[in-house]
């Protein structure tokens, strides 16, 4: 058993734990099969293409593709996405994407010290040694492709090029850009790649390691959905999908001036899987939101020879060997960036807040055409649009630190371990960034519904007492008029 934070105590879960057999190289026919193993591509029909992707059943208890359980029902939003796609853009290079900057980047290597069957020595120190200075490796590829490039790259036979570690990142996906990576995957990662695409597309919060004795592959993959504030309305997302944006972007409330009018705020996800059949043959795949101004384009990373996924907190030089610690090192540095977009967020939201929480609810009577009700009814929301967010990526992080992080337990020098651990208490501490945050906004929500329904209430006892007046004096009228009818008469 392990310890957890706050001093709980977990219990292993033998299917949580790290295989031995990802330790050392499969057999040589294990690597054959993943390139043998493919989804046949067919360049005339996109339909085709995802029936074919969405119908792969990981295990014999996935849905059938009967009409009473049919995997394209589950996943009918990532069919309707995938189906946008233009394969020609990937037979023929016709620039007909569709957004203009439809680019991937992809880092391939192979490490020439571990070529043996027996596991690395991760806590190595000195020139060689996978601490400090671990080997670039042999048959490196670091380049920026179109999606006809990159899709002609992944048609490759990984062990005639050497590409055992494959980093692929890309931002802003387009379908494109997935059915150039499911048509060329092994068909044994289907299940893996569709779920990690449905996740995406729909902003889940998601945190997992899938370690199956049924399956000979392991995957890794944390989703981590959150918004961010940027001044200008040029920033939207281009992709578009349902007849709308795919990505969202709405003014952020309670401006006070012009300038606070145009500042948005966007919804963003980030998403991210290891998988592999050991820990020499692996796959990363990084897919980041940054339509909205988040970091650098593609061609900085490549420049400065720095990692993407992490955000450039390594050198691509000296490349992370081992998938888990790799997995580990990118959270920590991903869950960082969303922290810190949401703290900005909340920020200045709070600012805006605040003066509604000074004042009174005698100041808060309604006009006509319930400005303030209108106002108030959209804060409430954008309060438990981001409340809901936060807390899904909370709950999404506690039950990976119970049921998860055994698989990233290690064995090696104090040092080593101490790597590791620092990754896992970084993302603690965001974690409970986020916990104060959610906590803030609990309360803003009670809040501002009290004044929601003050401003609501004494709208209606005033239209009421003003009601009873005009009631007043139409008696009053209506009693004269009688009066005056009695004099007539006489």
């Amino acid at each position: 058993m392990w310890s957890g934070s706050g001093g709980r105590v977990h219990f292993h879960d033998p299917a949580s734990t790290w295989k031995r057999k990802f330790i050392k190289r499969q057999p040589q026919h294990v690597y054959s099969q993943q390139d043998e193993q493919r989804l046949k591509f067919d360049p005339r029909t996109t339909d085709a293409l995802v029936f074919e992707f969405l119908k792969t059943r990981g295990t014999r208890l996935d849905p059938s593709d009967s009409p009473q359980g049919n995997l394209r029902i589950q996943y009918a939003a990532l069919g309707e996405y995938m189906r946008l796609a233009k394969l020609e853009d990937l037979e023929t290079g016709s620039p007909t994407t569709i957004t203009g900057n439809d680019v991937a980047m992809m880092n391939d290597r192979k490490d020439i010290e571990g070529s043996n069957s027996w596991p690395r020595a991760w806590d190595s120190e000195g020139p060689r040694g996978y601490m400090n200075y671990p080997t670039p490796g042999e048959h490196v590829v670091n380049e920026i492709y179109n999606m006809h490039d990159f899709f002609q790259k992944l048609r490759e036979n990984r062990q005639d090029n050497g590409a055992e570690k494959r980093n692929i990142y890309t931002a802003n996906v387009t379908p494109t850009c997935m059915i150039a990576i499911a048509s060329t995957a092994p068909d044994v990662m289907a299940p893996a790649l569709r779920s990690f695409f449905h996740r995406h597309l729909l902003a889940r919060a998601l945190f997992r390691s899938s370690l199956s004795s049924l399956s000979p592959r392991y995957a890794l993959e944390f989703h981590i959905p959150y918004f961010a504030l940027r001044r200008g309305a040029h920033n939207e997302d281009r992709r578009r999908f349902r007849n709308g944006l795919l990505r969202k972007s709405r003014p952020l409330p309670l401006a006070r001036n012009e300038d606070e009018r145009n500042e948005m705020y966007h919804e963003a996800q980030t998403s991210f899987l290891v998988t592999g059949v050991d820990e020499w043959l692996w796959t990363s795949y990084c897919f980041v939101d940054t339509f909205y101004g988040s970091e650098p384009d593609e061609r900085t990373y490549i420049d400065g020879g720095i990692d993407p996924a992490s955000g450039g907190s390594i050198w691509v030089e000296f490349p992370i060997w081992n998938p888990r610690q790799y997995y580990l090192m990118v959270f920590a540095r991903r869950m960082m960036q969303s922290t810190r977009e949401w703290g900005a967020l909340i920020n200045v939201f709070e600012e805006r807040m605040a003066p509604y929480e000074e004042s009174t609810i005698v100041e808060f009577f309604d006009d006509e055409h319930l400005t303030r009700t209108r106002e108030l009814t959209v804060t409430i929301s954008t309060i438990r649009k981001f409340r809901d967010c936060i807390r899904r990526t909370v709950a999404a992080w506690e039950n990976f630190e119970t049921n998860d992080l055994p698989c990233f337990e290690v064995s090696g020098s104090d040092e080593y371990k101490e790597t590791w651990r620092e990754y896992i208490s970084d993302v603690r501490g965001h974690v409970d960034d986020l916990r104060s945050m959610h906590l803030s906004l609990h309360q803003k929500f009670d809040l501002f519904n009290g004044l929601k329904d003050g401003i609501v209430s004494a709208s209606t006892l005033k239209e009421s007492g003003i009601t009873r007046e005009l009631g007043r004096s139409a008696a009053a009228q209506n009693i004269q008029i009688a009066t005056l009818t009695r004099m007539t008469v006489v």
